[in-house]
């Protein structure tokens, strides 16, 4: 899914590599796993903007994930992207990325195309997502309602 979605989206500009890690169990198992297979890819690219969850993110495998990006990728502005679920852990982001009326149907017919597996939660639904962009357009007001946030720990303008 994430294999497909990504090259929907980027073309062949883009190469996904998946660990082999067990779903819903990170950290308890494969932590150096985890870190060595984050360090390796790391070594692969210098990327000068790396994008992951949010560190206050309450669901184990997320919040890991963005504990590893910060320990890995020390030098690099990390933007934490949202995930809504039963947690309820959004928070208040301080990047705003508006988007066109255009931009986020295309987002909502992406979501809506790929990730099969998660079809079936109780949360994943094209209102959820749409409700989610227009709150973020309403903070930053954005020209046609819609807007990404994220959170940031540092960022550096040029």
């Amino acid at each position: 899914e994430a294999m497909a979605s990504a090259q929907d989206l980027l073309g062949d500009r883009v190469k996904v590599v998946f660990g082999r890690m067990t779903d819903n169990m990170l950290p308890y198992a494969h932590i150096r796993e985890s870190k060595q297979f984050i360090r390796q890819a790391s070594e692969m690219i210098s990327p000068d903007l790396v994008i992951a969850p949010h560190i206050g993110d309450r669901h184990q495998d997320h919040r890991f994930v963005a504990e590893l990006a910060h320990q890995i990728f020390r030098s690099q502005m990390i933007l934490e992207y949202e995930i809504v679920k039963l947690e309820g852990d959004l928070g208040k982001p301080a990047i705003y990325h508006p988007m066109t009326s255009d931009e986020a149907a295309a987002k909502l017919d992406h979501l809506e195309s790929h990730f099969a597996s998660q079809q079936g939660k109780h949360w994943y639904h094209r209102e959820t997502f749409a409700g989610l962009m227009r709150i973020r357009g309403v903070e930053c007001l954005a020209t046609d309602g819609y807007a990404e946030a994220f959170h940031a720990n540092r960022v550096t303008l040029a």
